[in-house]
C-alpha cells in the first residue's frame, strides 16, 4: 500500500515538474520571438500614412545593434519617403525586433521635387 502511494506521489511530482518546465519554455520562446521585418514595415507605413501619402519604403531584414542607446538593442533599420510641401522627405527609422515598436525616427534627406524632374 505504501509503495503504491509513493508511486502516485512520484508520478504527480513528475507531472507537475513537466507542466512547469513546459510553461517556462513557452514563456521564454514568446519573449524571445522576433517580429517579422515585413510586418514591422507595414506597421510603420500605417503610422506614416496617417500623416500623409507615402511615396516609397524599405526595411533591412537583418537586425543590427542600435548604437544610439547604451543598451544597444537589436533593431530593424528602414526608411519611408513622402512628399511634404513639394519636397520629397526621406525618413529613416529603427524598430525593436521583438516588439516592432519604433525606437527612433529622423529625416535622412529632403529633395526639391522640381530638381528631380530635370
Amino acid at each position: 500500500m505504501l509503495n503504491k502511494r509513493q508511486n502516485n506521489i512520484t508520478g504527480a511530482l513528475l507531472l507537475t515538474t513537466g507542466i512547469i518546465l513546459g510553461a517556462a519554455a513557452v514563456i521564454f520562446y514568446k519573449e524571445n520571438k522576433t517580429v517579422n521585418a515585413g510586418k514591422t514595415l507595414n506597421q510603420v507605413r500605417q503610422i506614416f500614412k496617417a500623416q500623409g501619402p507615402i511615396e516609397g519604403s524599405w526595411i533591412d531584414y537583418e537586425p543590427v545593434a542600435y548604437e544610439a542607446y547604451d543598451s544597444k538593442p537589436l533593431v530593424y533599420i528602414g526608411g519611408i519617403s513622402r512628399i511634404e510641401h513639394n519636397k520629397v522627405v526621406n525618413y529613416q527609422f529603427a524598430c525593436d525586433i521583438y516588439t516592432g515598436d519604433i525606437l527612433d525616427t529622423f529625416i535622412a534627406s529632403t529633395d526639391d521635387i522640381k530638381s528631380q524632374l530635370y
